[in-house]
C-alpha cells in the first residue's frame, strides 16, 4: 500500500508537471488526488519496476553523498616551519583537524587533511598563499583489533575495487577509521554497504 501510494504521488507530481501548467494548479485538492491517483492505476502497473528503480537509484545516490568527505591535499615546501605556519592558520580560524597524512619527496610534501569545515579551510589556506585541493574520499570503520583492516580489504579486494591511496586513525579504544581514495567511490560504497560494513558520514567529522 505504502507503495502504491509513492507510485501515484510520483505519477501525480508529473502529469500535473507537463499538463497543468496553470498556477491555479499547482497545489491539487484532496478529491483531485484520488482522482489522479485512481486514473494512474493502468500506468503504475505497467511501469511500477521503473518507477521503484528511478526512486531507488535517487534515494542510494542521496545517501552516498551523505558518506562522502571532503579531503583536502595541501601542497608544502620542503621547509622548517610551513606546516607549524599551516596549522596555526588552521587553529586561528576555529578549523579541527580529524586526520591527516603527509608524503614527502625531496622538494615538497603533500598533506593530506579532513577537517571540520573543508570549504572554508581550503579558502583560507589559498589566500595564505597555499596551494589546496579538495578531494572526495570515503571513510570506512572498522573494529579497532588485530585482523580488522585485512578482514575489510579483503573484501574490497575481492569485489576489484581499486584503490589509489588511504590512512587511517584510532577512534577510541574500540573502533578506527580508514580514509579512502578509490578510483571509483561510488562502487567501493556499495560493496562496503553490502557486506554490512559501517561508513563515516559528515556529520561524523564537520563542525557545526
Amino acid at each position: 500500500m505504502m507503495c502504491f501510494a509513492v507510485y501515484a504521488r510520483f505519477f501525480s507530481y508529473n502529469w500535473v508537471k507537463y499538463v497543468g501548467t496553470d498556477c491555479s494548479r499547482k497545489y491539487l485538492h484532496t478529491h483531485e488526488q484520488a482522482f489522479l491517483y485512481v486514473r494512474a492505476l493502468p500506468f503504475l502497473l505497467n511501469h511500477a519496476t521503473l518507477i521503484h528503480s528511478y526512486i531507488g537509484c535517487n534515494s542510494l545516490q542521496n545517501n552516498s553523498n551523505v558518506m562522502i568527505i571532503k579531503q583536502l591535499s595541501v601542497f608544502l615546501e620542503n621547509r622548517t616551519g610551513r606546516l607549524t605556519e599551516l596549522t596555526g592558520i588552521l587553529a586561528a580560524n576555529d578549523i579541527n583537524i580529524s586526520a591527516f597524512s603527509i608524503a614527502d619527496t625531496a622538494d615538497y610534501g603533500i598533506l593530506r587533511m579532513i577537517v571540520g569545515r573543508p570549504e572554508p579551510a581550503a579558502e583560507i589556506l589559498r589566500k595564505a598563499g597555499f596551494a589546496v585541493k579538495i578531494t572526495d574520499v570515503v571513510g570506512m570503520i572498522i573494529p579497532h583489533r588485530p585482523g580488522g583492516l585485512h578482514k575489510a580489504l579483503q573484501v574490497i579486494s575481492d569485489n576489484n575495487v581499486a584503490i589509489d591511496y588511504m590512512y587511517a586513525f584510532a577512534s577510541g579504544e574500540c573502533k578506527a577509521t580508514v580514509v579512502i581514495r578509490a578510483e571509483s567511490l561510488q562502487k567501493l560504497i556499495d560493496v562496503l554497504q553490502e557486506h554490512k560494513m559501517e561508513l563515516l558520514q559528515e556529520g561524523d567529522v564537520y563542525q557545526v
